[in-house]
């Protein structure tokens, strides 16, 4: 992409657009990614990515390091979403639910209350 990339991962159901438009907001020049924080640390996959990640993206598939998590401890000029501001937004367990197996989609079905 020629510009920022907002990155939301399909299994997270209860992503709510304000949380969107605060990282969107937050992003400044010089900044490589706007990475919230959730209960158990930085949520790579609900995260807005710039240009600038090319490089470190392009030597992380090098060393065939996949992991998305670890791109965000690789990233310099990376802005964090302390947990506290997401959860001004809403619960941040529930923000940043995926749904990953059968037990999930029941969970987030009952969390949504169409069950």
């Amino acid at each position: 992409a020629g510009g920022p990339v907002l990155v939301v991962a399909w299994d997270m159901p209860f992503i709510e657009p304000g949380l969107l438009a605060l990282i969107v907001s937050s992003l400044i020049a010089r900044t490589s990614a706007v990475v919230p924080e959730g209960p158990r640390g930085p949520e790579p996959m609900c995260a807005l990515y710039t240009p600038a990640c090319l490089p470190t993206i392009e030597a992380a598939l090098a060393e065939g390091d996949l992991r998305l998590g670890s791109l965000v401890s690789r990233l310099r000029g990376v802005i964090r979403i302390p947990v506290e501001r997401v959860a001004a937004l809403g619960d941040p367990t529930r923000l940043f639910f995926n749904v990953n197996d059968q037990a999930d989609l029941e969970l987030a079905e009952r969390m949504a209350g169409t069950i």
